[in-house]
């Protein structure tokens, strides 16, 4: 016998071939030898228990897919993290922030130390907001940044100076 892929599917081909037409060719010689009503009470009976068989299939299927499409859940994901809230700030405004009031405290010290009056803006670092680089931003932004850090900055160094040594 030859062998192979090709030569086994034949024969497996051919096996199954054989046997369903000899289980045909059975059924056919066992209609043609008994009585009709004797084969009418066993088709009768067979397509009953046909009936039979695909109902419990069917229940068993309808069951298997109730029961665990009931039993599963949705999967859910955990939601994404909530956007960063700034409590950092832009770098540009940063630092403008820290320029700001590191020269508005110096500039509050000095005035006070020579026994100026409180007027930081007429000082010259508050007109023209030094520190500032392009490479951060628009230079408005840092502006205003900056000068609200000097007037803090002011304050705090000309108040700090002002005060008795105890």
């Amino acid at each position: 016998m030859r062998s192979g892929p090709w030569f086994a599917w034949i024969r497996n081909r051919n096996y199954y071939r054989n046997f369903f037409f000899s289980n045909l060719c059975e059924n056919v010689a066992f209609a043609q030898e008994t009585p009709a009503h004797v084969t009418s009470q066993r088709s009768r009976k067979r397509s009953h228990m046909n009936v039979g068989k695909l109902s419990l299939l069917f229940a068993g299927t309808a069951t298997l897919l109730a029961a665990t499409g009931c039993a599963s859940r949705r999967y859910y994901a955990a939601p994404p993290p909530p956007p960063p809230v700034y409590s950092q700030r832009p770098p540009l405004i940063d630092l403008a922030d820290r320029n700001g009031f590191r020269t508005g405290e110096s500039n509050g010290a000095r005035d006070a130390y020579e026994g100026r009056s409180y007027q930081p803006q007429h000082d010259r670092a508050f007109h023209d907001t030094p520190g500032y680089d392009p490479n951060l931003g628009p230079f408005e932004p840092y502006r205003h940044a900056f000068r609200d850090a000097y007037l803090r900055g002011y304050s705090n160094g000309f108040n700090r100076q002002q005060q008795p040594v105890q």
